[in-house]
């Protein structure tokens, strides 16, 4: 199992940093500097998530493909752009994080079949092209979309939405 334990304390830009390290299972380092984060753990074998990004302002593709992601819990308060973030995260089944400022949100939680409930502050989003689409056990929904301004595809295939 792969592990990492090293300091990114001052870390700002992790862009990539982790791509393609599918033995990746446990992350134990302080990201609370970290403002991009995009495509940081594409495709790694993470199986949750629990440190706080307060900073953090770019985060697509950063949890990207990543299928044993089951558990994600983080102070997202300062993201704005999210595409792709958790795209395939098929085994994605807690998520909670605030994520109130968050503008662009397309494809963020596209094909996470085993998400089941949406309760996140959603207040700032403009962008949710495709957002939770093949969403197939999503069944409770709850945040407020009136600052949407384009939704194409939000839940397109979100059978268990009723």
């Amino acid at each position: 199992m792969g592990e990492w334990n090293s300091s990114l304390f001052s870390l700002v830009d992790g862009s990539d940093m982790f791509l393609d390290c599918h033995n990746l299972k446990n992350f134990n380092s302080d990201l609370s500097s970290l403002k991009n984060g995009n495509g940081m753990f594409m495709d790694c074998g993470l199986t949750s998530f629990t440190k706080d990004l307060p900073l953090l302002y770019e985060g697509s593709y950063m949890f990207y493909y990543c299928d044993n992601l089951t558990t994600f819990t983080s102070d997202l308060s300062s993201l704005k752009t999210a595409h792709c973030m958790f795209y395939n995260c098929d085994e994605l089944k807690d998520f909670n994080s605030n994520l109130s400022n968050l503008t662009n949100g397309s494809y963020m939680f596209n094909s996470c079949s085993s998400l089941t409930s949406f309760d996140v502050d959603l207040t700032s989003i403009e962008d949710g092209d495709y957002m939770f689409q093949y969403c197939t056990a999503l069944n409770s929904f709850s945040s407020d979309l009136s600052s949407l301004k384009n939704g194409e595809g939000m839940f397109w295939d979100c059978t268990a939405l009723t």
